[in-house]
């Protein structure tokens, strides 16, 4: 996982944008009349955000009521595929260097194809298009995350905006052999001394989105490419130089794609392991 950088310019004027976009139906001309209505209200409820999202707060916030066809006319803003949302969303999944990461990085698992709504549309409407409550998402992370938010007054997900990813390792795999056959378990753990409500939000950022089981459900493509990377080079270069040579690309997996990625924790418990080593090298 890695942190994104939100949106930085107005969200008002983001909110006017994504309208002059919006191609209209015909069968409702005066569906512009009716959001220029709401739109004053709604701008003011973007300062409300604003301030929450400043704080990390936004379980603090409470919703306008929306409802009827005001609630329609503002939940009939958003669209995926909208050209000023998809700008949005190249704008914030373009890191250091130009470099565009497509992948979710609320699993690192799937494409990005969807945009996750971190504080609910259906709940709060009048932050459909608000483009700092809009995170580049899978449709299965998405799918996950359903309506719920918050619990007891705390987020119960991950904001990747805002919530600053430890450089410890919580993330751990436990490799399990069966002759040659490789299962893996995992498990979230605070082994490294992480605050302790940022420990517990990563954890249930993790089981309310199925990562473990995602994880291993994946893993035996990752244990497929390592083995025949080292098969590769196995009878090239001595066995201690592949190891470091391995470790190195390792290090840079995590650099690049976040300290407990996935694909970079099952390398590294599998290349440290002997009975793993024993398999591959005799």
């Amino acid at each position: 996982m890695k942190n994104l950088k939100p949106y930085k310019e107005c969200s008002s004027a983001f909110l006017d944008d994504v309208l002059k976009a919006k191609n209209i139906s015909k069968k409702d001309p005066e569906y512009k009349k009716r959001i220029e209505i709401l739109k004053p209200s709604v701008k003011n409820k973007y300062s409300n955000f604003e301030t929450a999202h400043t704080a990390n707060n936004l379980v603090s916030l409470t919703t306008a009521g929306y409802a009827g066809q005001d609630k329609i006319d503002l939940l009939k803003l958003y669209k995926y595929d909208n050209s000023v949302i998809q700008k949005l969303n190249k704008e914030v999944t373009t890191l250091e260097g130009n470099r565009l990461i497509n992948t979710c990085q609320n699993c690192t698992i799937n494409e990005i194809n969807s945009l996750d709504h971190i504080v609910p549309k259906d709940e709060f409407p009048e932050f459909a298009v608000n483009p700092r409550n809009l995170f580049p998402s899978c449709s299965k992370c998405n799918g996950h995350k359903s309506y719920v938010w918050r619990e007891n007054n705390r987020s119960v997900f991950l904001n990747l905006y805002l919530d600053d990813l430890p450089e410890e390792q919580y993330l751990f795999c436990n490799p399990i052999f069966d002759g040659d056959k490789i299962t893996l378990k995992f498990t979230v753990e605070n082994k490294y001394g992480i605050e302790q409500n940022l420990f517990n939000l990563i954890k249930n950022h993790y089981v309310r989105l199925h990562l473990l089981k995602r994880f291993r459900k994946n893993s035996h493509d990752i244990i497929y490419e390592l083995n025949k990377e080292i098969n590769k080079y196995k009878d090239k270069i001595n066995k201690e130089e592949l190891i470091k040579t391995i470790k190195e690309d390792i290090k840079d997996e995590k650099i690049y794609y976040g300290f407990n990625y996935w694909k970079a924790v099952i390398k590294e418990t599998l290349i440290d392991d002997i009975n793993y080593l024993a398999l591959m090298f005799t």
